[in-house]
């Protein structure tokens, strides 16, 4: 995947397949690589289904668990933690000089905003944003924030970030 974007939007649609409620994504960018990783409650997976998910493009739901790969094609380095019951941790890097790129990051991150209480860490040649859409959620529903512009607030914010900090070609 030359998009990370896409790479964190599909290892969340796993998330939310997987039954989690809170979802942690840090974002880091640096001269050389793009790196995220992604942590969930969901439900886990147990060995086998971990490597029929690597191996053989099965997920735990029984369908193609393609992504998966895809995700892991690219990267320099790759790795992926889960525990049956307790949740998953996705960790990749892409190096930038390998055509990868973040994309519309904030826009990623709006998808998101109605399915979990999400973290986000976006880390961009050592400055850091930390935005917590679980306090957002707490105050106005989805609906509201959506109503009241808040959502595509938070969409530009995330993205002037990382312009402002030397992101502006990620």
């Amino acid at each position: 995947m030359r998009e990370v974007s896409l790479a964190i939007s599909d290892v969340a649609q796993n998330s939310i397949d997987a039954g989690a409620k809170h979802l942690r994504i840090a974002v880091g960018v640096d001269e050389e690589c793009i790196s995220f990783e992604v942590s969930d409650d969901g439900q886990g997976m147990d060995k086998e289904v971990l490597t029929a998910a690597l191996e053989d493009g099965k997920s735990f739901k029984g369908s193609s668990g393609i992504g998966l790969t895809l995700v892991k094609e690219n990267a320099k380095q790759f790795e992926i933690s889960s525990e049956k019951g307790i949740g998953t941790t996705v960790r990749a890097s892409y190096l930038r000089s390998d055509g990868a790129y973040l994309g519309d990051f904030g826009a990623t991150m709006l998808t998101l905003v109605g399915d979990f209480d999400t973290v986000l860490e976006l880390s961009v040649y050592g400055r850091t944003k930390r935005i917590d859409t679980g306090e957002l959620k707490s105050a106005l529903s989805v609906a509201e924030l959506q109503s009241r512009g808040v959502l595509r607030l938070m969409r530009e914010d995330i993205n002037k970030f990382i312009r402002q900090n030397g992101g502006a070609n990620l």
